[in-house]
């Protein structure tokens, strides 16, 4: 009975401390928010820190206390505004998602540079503070935004110089979905409030098309938020000498000629992910080529060939910009409609196949024209610049 009454003790104690959770009040705090990993680190309550001033003034040790956007030690304060850098003077006090200071201190990591547009201070308003449950939530909607902006950094189409947008200038601290401001050195956008801008042109250059002799360049113009508008102009240049009998029989580096490809693509909303749906058109000509394509002609077949293709697709891919620069990974596949004239001389035989066997006595060709179809393969790297 003595071990029931001492059970239900402890469970009526854990409640009641469990129950106050939402009800006690948490302490103030300074955010160092790092814009380009996306991480948000807390300034407390004795944490040991370094602070030097835009007036060259240095203060190190433990906090005292937070209020509002004043730091305060033993005996002394800074206000934010004042802050040039902030560092942790002992490294268990690091996550590891920091950067080493870059003065070469091996003790000593900066947090927060006023001069990278990488960080941000924020000063949670006093209504922050109210409760448990008023301070859980807002940590979860700066930490929602943050990694929003993150991801708008990396989306080929939005304005990243100021990843963030707009700059605003404020002194006053900045609430989650309020209309408030977040403070960053008086240097601040209003969350989700201020006009995003976007990057509208994309010059690109197909590197992978190198590889069947074709050079592509193309055109990504912006004609909505998520939505744009690429064409891609290419110059095929075959190699006429070379014999496609004894390759794959296929002539896939005899043909000269162009290609167009045009189509629309789709930004999935906060991502770098696009889905297109994609028509091509290409030209292709041959001279003089031994190959068993189309059909099976014993050891080939000596023949001109003049080609009309039409395509239809479907392309998935990610396009990435660092700055100006930017990568474009896609693949797909679909088919196409091929309309082949063919001039065929003559064929080749297993048992001599290095003489040539014309169908007529005066060389003349033998003429046909046919419509097949073929797979279209999507896959390839560009890289460009957006403007």
């Amino acid at each position: 009975m003595k071990r029931l009454s001492i059970l239900l003790l402890l469970i009526v104690i854990t409640s009641a401390t469990v129950m106050s959770q939402p009800f006690r009040k948490p302490k103030h705090v300074l955010l160092i928010r790092n814009l380009r990993t996306c991480k948000i680190l807390k300034v407390t309550e004795n944490s040991d820190v370094s602070v030097k001033s835009s007036a060259g003034r240095e203060i190190s040790g433990r906090v005292k206390r937070v209020s509002g956007d004043t730091v305060f030690f033993r005996d002394t304060f800074i206000r934010t505004r004042e802050i040039q850098t902030i560092a942790f003077n002992h490294m268990q006090q690091i996550p590891s998602f920091q950067e080493r200071n870059p003065g070469g201190t091996h003790n000593r990591r900066y947090e927060y540079s006023a001069g990278s547009p990488d960080y941000q201070l924020v000063c949670p308003p006093d209504s922050v503070y109210e409760n448990q449950w008023t301070y859980t939530i807002y940590f979860k909607k700066l930490s929602y935004e943050t990694k929003t902006a993150h991801q708008k950094t990396m989306n080929p189409l939005h304005e990243t110089r100021n990843p963030l947008g707009e700059k605003v200038k404020t002194d006053t601290a900045f609430m989650p979905g309020d209309t408030g401001n977040l403070l960053n050195n008086d240097m601040v956008r209003p969350s989700g409030r201020a006009k995003m801008q976007y990057y509208k042109n994309f010059l690109k250059w197909n590197m992978t098309k190198l590889a069947h002799l074709e050079i592509a360049f193309s055109y990504e113009r912006l004609i909505a938020a998520n939505l744009t508008w690429e064409t891609e102009l290419s110059a095929i240049f075959g190699v006429q000498s070379a014999d496609a009998y004894y390759t794959i029989s296929m002539p896939l580096y005899n043909y000269n000629g162009f290609s167009v490809t045009t189509y629309p693509k789709y930004y999935i909303t906060r991502s770098t992910m696009y889905l297109g749906v994609v028509f091509m058109y290409r030209y292709l000509w041959a001279n003089e080529i031994r190959s068993a394509w189309p059909g099976n002609h014993d050891n080939g077949v000596l023949q001109d060939q003049y080609r009309n293709d039409f395509g239809l697709s479907l392309r998935i891919g990610t396009m990435k910009r660092y700055g100006n620069f930017v990568v474009d990974f896609y693949f797909g596949g679909g088919i196409k409609v091929i309309m082949l004239h063919q001039l065929a001389y003559g064929n080749y035989l297993y048992h001599d196949s290095g003489q040539t066997h014309w169908y007529n006595d005066d060389h003349s060709p033998i003429v046909s024209d046919q419509v097949l179809l073929g797979p279209v393969i999507n896959a390839g790297i560009k890289i460009g610049v957006a403007f």
